[in-house]
This record gives C-alpha cells, sequence and structure tokens, in this order.
C-alpha cells in the first residue's frame, strides 16, 4: 500500500481509541488501512495497565499508534536493492544485569506475585541508508509469516514477525502466541533432535501452555460463550535460527464487537507480557524501566474481505527493527518468558540468539546435486543425491516434491550418448533446473594446500551442498598454486577440501572426518562408510600431516590419490 490518502495517529494514550474507531470507520467505507500500535498504547486501552515512560529516550516523538488510510491495495514490488550501512549494536544491558533482573522475577514467582514474566531488552546502532534493503534482509534470514515494513517519515519499521497476534475474519478470531525456543541444528538429523527436544522440554510446555490460557481468557472476553477452542497445542514452526513452539486458539466474536473492543481484549498480546497481565506489565515496568516501542506491540492491516465485510490481521511486532532517519539510530529488541524452571545463562543465550537474525545477511543460493552420469550405468549414486537434496530442501523449509527432479535427470539425459556431469539446482522456492556438462580428467595425483584459516563450523550452509561457495571459492584463492585446499575448524579439526570429502591412511586404516567437525556429508563418502572402506574419526591437522596416504573423495571423480604441497 502507498500514498495514503490521509493518517491516523496517536501522540496520546487517550487519542489511541479514537485512532482505532477511525481506522475501523476507513475500512467500513471501503478502504484499506495499514499501521501499528506501539507497546505503550496499552494505558490508552485498559488504564491499568503500566508502560515505562518514552520521555528523553529514542522514542518520545514516535506515535502511539499510526494508521495510514488507502483507497485500495497494490502489488508489494521490489522488497530494495539499495544498500545500508549498520553500526556495532550495543545492547541496553550488560548480562549482569540481565542475570539481576531474572533473579528478581523468579523471586516474585516464588512469592505469587506473577507465573510469568516476559523480561526483554533493546539494542541500538547507527544506521543509514535503504529500510527497504533491511527488511529485505530481515526476511531472508528468517522466513516470517507476518512481516512487515511501514515508512511514515521519520520512522522505518522493518518486521520479520514469525507470530500472528490475531486474525479477525468473518466473525471469527484466531490467534497464533509463540512461546518456547530451541536453536537450529546443523544437520538434517541434528535439527530434527532439537525439533523434538523442543516438543518434549517441559520448561517450554509450562511456558507456552500458560500464555495459551490467558489469551483463552482475554478472548472470552468478546467471544461467543463456549466458542473459545484451542485446535493446535504445541506446534514446532521452523525458521532459520530458531524452532519456536506455537499453539492456535481461535473464538466467534460476539455481534457488535468492533476492532477496539479487540484490542482492550487482547493487547498487548499475552506471549510479550506474561501472566497475569495488569501484574505483570507492572513488573516489567519496573525491572526493564525502558520503553519497548513498536516492539512487542502489533503491526497490522485492514480491508474489505469475502462479501465486502471487513477483515483484520496483525503480528505481534518481534524480530523488529525500528529506524530513526532523524537520528540516524535503528533500535531492536529481544528477550524471553521467565518461569520458575528458568536459568538466567539459558535465557540470556535464548535471548541472543533471537537476535542472530540481525548477522545473517542470507545469500540467494540454491540446492546443488552433482551427479555422474554414464550410458551403460546410468546415474552413479542417484538415490543418495537425491535423498540428500531432499533432506536439505526440508532443512530449509525448500517446496520441491522428489518426483520433480527425477522427471526433470531423466529428461537431461535422455538423448545423451557418453559420459557426463549433470548438475541439478533448486532454488528457494522449488523451481528445479539441470545443467549438463563433460566429464572432468580423473587420475592425476592431486596437490593439496593446507589453508592458513579456519572455517567456522557453526555455519549451516557448510553441511549443505549448494551454490553459496564463497568459503570454498576464497579458500583455493589463496593457493593459486595448488590442485585443491584442505579446509580445518576452528578445533585444529580437518573437514575436507573445496570440493571433495577427504579420507586419510593412519595404522592401516582409512579415516574420514565426521561431519560434526564441518563438512559436507557427501554421497561417496557415504558409500564407502556403508562399506566398511572408511571410518569416522577425528583428524587432526598433525593426523593430516603424518598420514600413511591421502585420498580425495567424491562421487564424480571417485577416488583420487593425493598429497600435500606448500603451495
Amino acid at each position: 500500500m502507498s500514498d495514503a490518502e490521509r493518517v491516523l495517529i496517536a501522540r496520546e494514550p487517550a487519542e489511541v481509541s479514537l485512532v482505532l474507531d477511525r481506522a475501523e470507520q476507513a475500512v467500513a467505507d471501503g478502504n484499506w488501512v495499514a499501521g501499528f500500535v506501539a507497546y505503550e498504547a496499552a494505558p490508552g486501552l485498559d488504564p491499568a495497565l503500566s508502560v515505562a515512560s518514552t520521555l528523553d529516550t529514542m522514542f518520545d516523538s514516535m506515535p502511539l499508534a499510526w494508521f495510514g488510510v488507502f483507497p485500495e491495495r497494490t502489488p508489494a514490488g521490489s522488497s530494495g536493492d539499495d544498500e545500508y550501512d549498520l553500526g556495532r549494536w550495543e545492547a541496553a544491558i550488560d548480562e549482569e544485569e540481565h542475570h539481576r533482573s531474572i533473579d528478581r522475577i523468579q523471586s516474585l514467582i516464588r512469592h505469587g506475585h506473577t507465573y510469568q514474566v516476559n523480561y526483554t531488552f533493546g539494542s541500538t546502532t547507527s544506521f543509514s541508508g535503504s529500510a527497504r534493503s533491511l527488511y529485505r534482509d530481515l526476511v531472508a534470514a528468517q522466513t516470517c509469516g507476518y512481516g512487515a515494513l511501514i515508512e511514515t517519515g521519520r520512522w522505518r519499521i522493518a518486521s520479520a514477525s514469525p507470530e500472528l497476534f490475531f486474525e479477525w475474519r468473518n466473525g471469527r478470531f484466531v490467534c497464533r502466541p509463540m512461546k518456547g525456543t530451541a536453536a537450529r541444528g546443523l544437520t538434517t538429523q541434528s535439527d530434527e533432535k532439537q525439533r523434538l527436544g523442543l516438543l518434549a522440554s517441559t520448561k517450554d510446555q509450562a511456558e507456552n501452555v500458560m500464555i495459551v490460557d490467558m489469551v483463552r481468557n482475554d478472548l472470552g472476553r468478546i467471544a461467543v460463550t463456549g466458542s473459545v477452542e484451542t485446535p493446535a497445542l504445541f506446534s514446532a514452526e521452523k525458521y532459520d535460527t530458531v524452532w519456536q513452539l506455537t499453539s492456535t486458539v481461535t473464538a466467534n466474536s460476539r455481534p457488535g464487537t468492533s476492532l477496539l473492543d479487540a484490542f482492550r481484549a487482547l493487547f498487548p498480546s499475552a506471549s510479550i507480557t506474561g501472566a497475569p497481565k495488569v501484574a505483570t506489565m507492572q513488573i516489567i515496568q519496573e525491572l526493564e524501566n525502558r520503553p519497548r516501542g513498536v516492539y512487542c506491540g502489533a503491526i497490522g492491516f485492514g480491508g474489505p474481505g469475502a462479501d465486502e465485510k471487513p477483515e483484520w490481521a496483525f503480528n505481534v511486532a518481534i524480530r523488529t527493527v525500528v529506524v530513526d532517519e532523524d537520528q540516524g539510530i535503528a533500535h531492536y529488541g529481544t528477550g524471553g518468558g521467565i518461569t520458575i524452571d528458568s536459568t538466567a545463562e539459558g535465557e540470556y543465550r535464548e535471548a541472543l540468539l533471537k537476535a542472530e537474525v540481525l548477522a545473517r545477511r542470507t545469500a540467494d543460493f540454491r540446492l546443488l546435486e552433482t551427479i555422474r552420469w554414464e550410458p551403460e550405468a546410468g546415474f552413479r549414486l542417484l538415490d543418495r543425491h537425491l535423498n540428500r537434496l531432499m533432506e536439505s530442501a526440508w532443512y530449509f523449509d525448500i517446496p520441491i516434491d522428489r518426483s520433480d527432479p527425477e522427471e526433470l535427470l531423466a529428461a537431461a539425459t535422455a538423448e545423451l550418448n557418453s559420459g557426463s556431469v549433470v548438475r541439478l539446482l533448486v532454488d528457494r522456492i522449488g523451481n528445479a533446473t539441470v545443467e549438463v556438462a563433460e566429464l572432468p580428467d580423473s587420475g592425476a595425483l592431486v596437490l593439496l594446500a593446507i589453508d592458513d584459516r579456519p572455517i567456522d563450523r557453526l555455519e549451516p550452509l557448510l553441511y549443505h551442498k549448494t551454490t553459496s561457495r564463497g568459503v570454498y571459492e576464497m579458500a583455493a584463492a589463496r593457493h593459486p598454486n595448488a590442485h585443491d585446499v584442505v579446509l580445518w575448524n576452528e578445533a585444529g579439526e580437518v573437514t575436507e577440501t573445496t570440493i571433495s570429502n577427504l579420507a586419510v591412511l593412519i595404522a592401516g586404516e582409512w579415516w574420514t572426518p565426521p561431519v560434526s567437525s564441518g563438512c559436507l556429508p557427501g554421497t561417496y563418502r557415504a558409500e564407502l562408510l556403508d562399506q566398511g572402506r572408511l571410518i569416522e574419526r577425528v583428524v587432526s591437522l598433525d593426523d593430516l600431516r603424518r598420514a600413511e596416504s591421502i585420498a580425495r573423495l567424491n562421487s564424480v571423480r571417485g577416488w583420487e590419490a593425493a598429497e600435500l604441497t606448500e603451495a
């Protein structure tokens, strides 16, 4: 939506209700509206709710509520290709202050003042350039179902929120509170272990169900009696850096319910306050002692739906960057729900984990499988290649059916009459393509240089074959006189080469580094392990240098003898 015909703004708590009423009237008149309600708008909806003062903070001149009114909705277009620059993020508190606050919260829980507190803190940095490009990178770094970019003039808000505050359509409310977090695994197998661990976590379940009960209670204030339901409890949702535990609560709205009624009953979302809401927001005000701004508020839109009936949808404004163009400052909030079972160290790690989205400028990549094909034998290790492809597609949430690449591969080789390399590529939205090339020469001794800097084994792309090859290309460029380069991690463990897995002969056994050291789970490597020709062992740089023999392994070239060089 662009070129608002008018703007509705609340700068004082008493104006919030009026803005929501006018937004609803604008939709009733056939318009679309889009905007935000800041966390500090809460007292304008319920005077019992406590928030920190915005005076003398970066938010002191930011509206409490802002909605643009648009006669029509238009396609969003490009999210931005211009550059931007972020400085170093500085947290408003240090780890020691965070731990003191957690101790205080748990003392209040033990004394019965609260059951759960969503404790947060903000970080700020300098910002210049395109907020649209910042939004593009936020969304690319973390798949989000409820993202939004709002540009009001002075303020730019880029939200990559995964959480639905409420959707209101055809008289039915849907809320999807999110509470409970686990880090993503690096491989498909470790990722599944993390998912199952989150689903089985009694701590995360307790946090989640407490918020679900609050949402049910809040919805009950505006719902038809008996209509509040929880159709999905404890669903694990996958995002680029974290697994989130999500539940779904639904209800039928009472006749005559207004948008203002919905906000008075539900705002702020229970997932970013805690339980009970009134008492817990007072604790938040005292402990955080800083405004949250749009963070933990709501961003959304409304417009004519089916049969011209109004429809509304708002996110919970988490994973959200607010940019003050006048001051050149960006703000980002993070935090989590604190219960009696929480540990200060664990909660601090979780808060930092949720902020990783800020550091990830995810390259646009495609999944890649490079497969050898010969007229008599067909594809080498095809099942292993397709299995690996499908596992990576699951990991990155790429929608593709196994039959699609199978059909493409068959078509690409139907008229080939000589050995070839077939490259199968799948982009982030599931489009598959095939490229065919000649087989490379093989058989000559491979000269390997050892790279002079370690790889970061916490980089997920190391464990999946993709077109994102920056790490490998830079290593190769540092050693132009070698045929290939051996990579190693920060612990001094050998991982692989820039194009192949590696094996070393030590004491009569062929060792290959484990995937956990930071290498690709190669298909030929897997075949040799299953045949008993290799064993997985951590290989140190010293092991590599003292090895009786070295081999380079990949499914196209096969087994190639190698030796070290000083190149």
